[in-house]
């Protein structure tokens, strides 16, 4: 499968990429500035910018797939994901492309939500504490809902650094505040939505077992 993946050269869009060209798939890295990757048979990178339509569309070039491991945490305007999927969403259908898997905090709400006394007190606090933050996870969780694309959003509470290997779970029950998650197990969780159709059109917490 030909897969583009958006905010490559980050933390979890490393090991995105990784473990796609682990399984063999042909892969265009979207990166902004520095290129951490070495020559790969099925790997190609483009360097752009997320706010250019025409480094986007370049980029969507021969892709069945997209994944956006994009985020607004280092940057001034923290509106990445939502200037993105602005973007990225009309040059998806420019070519016929419907399916994206993307990726967000786990306080970013989806209308679909059940909402609990926790995460409310949790969404809150997070709202307080980094609310451009929230803000542009959930209007890029809007865009999706209202683009007609089969989309998965994967929610992850706070990442470790670790390389845990132990089992984890997508599930639509809230990651509570104190949860954490490994970044490989948050890539391997991506990366798995390629053959899993059952969270299609929904927003899946990740959780470690």
């Amino acid at each position: 499968m030909k897969i583009t993946v958006f905010g490559a050269s980050g933390k979890i869009g490393r090991l995105v990429v990784d473990e796609l060209l682990k399984n063999n798939h042909k892969v265009t890295a979207f990166i902004h500035i520095n290129n951490p990757f070495s020559d790969e048979k099925n790997l190609k990178v483009i360097k752009g910018n997320i706010y250019d339509a025409k480094d986007v569309d370049s980029a969507l070039e021969d892709a069945d797939l997209v994944m956006s491991t994009l985020g607004s945490w280092n940057t001034k305007t923290k509106d990445v994901l939502t200037s993105g999927m602005e973007i990225i969403i009309p040059a998806m259908k420019k070519k016929n492309i419907s399916r994206i898997i993307s990726l967000t905090g786990a306080d970013a709400r989806s209308v679909h939500d059940n909402r609990s006394l926790i995460s409310n007190f949790s969404h809150v606090f997070f709202g307080v504490m980094a609310s451009k933050i929230l803000i542009d996870g959930e209007r890029h969780i809007r865009l999706l809902e209202n683009s007609g694309l089969d989309y998965t959003i994967i929610r992850s509470p706070v990442m470790r650094e670790d390389g845990n290997e132990k089992p984890y779970e997508l599930n639509l029950i809230y990651a509570k505040p104190w949860e954490s998650i490994s970044r490989p197990n948050v890539a391997r969780a991506i990366v798995s939505q390629l053959e899993d159709k059952y969270f299609i059109r929904t927003s899946p917490y990740i959780h470690s077992k």
